[in-house]
């Protein structure tokens, strides 16, 4: 009889665990959206830099209410520049309601130095729109001299969802390449990028303690690595991808300081 009870009790509790994950993972985890915080050192970041701050989110894919969520932790932290790393709406789902609430949301976004964005191959024409008319500066493939009101800068490239040749003609600045999808990194090592921020990846969606992810959708998951001589971080995503579910991988707008190493 003992051993019965015993029986019906690890039972109980098993079935509560396996619960209570599943919970988490399609309830809680996907909407739990922060702020993550990444510090990057280098000699060639400008004394003027220092201290500066980014802010950068991807992956929206059409979540009005998690949007609303990182705007308003962009807005309490207040960082200086805003990037947007691709995929913003739900790939042949269209509303006008819904696009007009973006644009409000984004457009609310203050900063002191711009908002740039990269696009994803999932990005139309309408993403494209959304974007601009909330006051973001599109590189598909360019590169931009960065200055501060020091009149000094760093280099940013924009790599396009549709691989293109960029040419990196002077790497005395300090040079920071935006993409959406992490494994373009694999394309450009001969740039000399000293960083490399991009999405996508969302961390691997599921990732297990001691193992990692279960079902990576990008070569590259990790938070932040070392790909030949150029340091890759990835944020986590705004929102998710079907199926909607997450597990030790929340959703994060990504705050990057800018440190000078002398």
């Amino acid at each position: 009889m003992r051993k019965y009870k015993r029986r019906i009790l690890s039972l109980v509790v098993v079935l509560a665990l396996v619960g209570y994950i599943y919970f988490e993972m399609t309830q809680l985890a996907t909407k739990r959206l922060k702020l993550h915080f990444e510090t990057v050192i280098s000699e060639k970041i400008p004394n003027s830099f220092n201290n500066q701050t980014m802010a950068f989110m991807s992956d929206v894919d059409g979540d009005v209410n998690n949007l609303r969520k990182a705007v308003k932790e962009i807005k309490t932290f207040n960082p200086d520049t805003v990037v947007f790393l691709g995929s913003l709406l739900k790939v042949d789902e269209f509303s006008e309601d819904t696009n007009n609430l973006m644009i409000e949301l984004l457009s609310d976004i203050k900063t002191n130095s711009g908002k740039i964005a990269v696009l994803s191959e999932k990005d139309n024409e309408t993403s494209r729109q959304i974007l601009e008319a909330s006051g973001f500066l599109i590189l598909e493939n360019q590169d931009l001299l960065f200055y501060n009101p020091e009149h000094e800068a760093i280099k940013i490239i924009g790599l396009g969802a549709a691989s293109g040749e960029v040419i990196v003609e002077d790497n005395n600045y300090f040079t920071l390449a935006l993409s959406y999808n992490p494994d373009q990194i694999d394309a450009n090592t001969d740039k000399n990028f000293d960083l490399m921020v991009a999405g996508k990846s969302m961390l691997g969606k599921i990732r297990l303690p001691f193992i990692g992810p279960l079902a990576k959708e990008t070569k590259y998951a990790e938070r932040r690595q070392t790909v030949s001589n150029t340091e890759l971080i990835l944020t986590s995503g705004v929102s998710t991808t079907d199926p909607d579910i997450r597990l030790f991988t929340n959703p994060d707008v990504l705050i990057l300081t800018l440190k000078n190493a002398q």
